[in-house]
């Protein structure tokens, strides 16, 4: 029982971790990758960021 409490203080650990780099990505990293990529190709890639982010929040969360 331990060893699952523990593995599961990991992967919550693990998962912040992971969503905590992701949010600052996106706030600091992708503005600036945009302005440089242009307009339609930032919306390209924003739209399939943004089902992709969806998608493995619906699994891990």
């Amino acid at each position: 029982m331990a060893n699952r409490l523990e593995r599961k203080d990991r992967y919550s650990e693990r998962v912040e971790t992971v969503l905590h780099h992701a949010a600052e990505e996106e706030s600091e990293i992708f503005p600036k990758a945009q302005d440089c990529m242009g307009k339609d190709l930032a919306r390209q890639v924003d739209a399939a960021f943004r089902a992709t982010r969806k998608a493995v929040a619906d699994h891990v969360i």
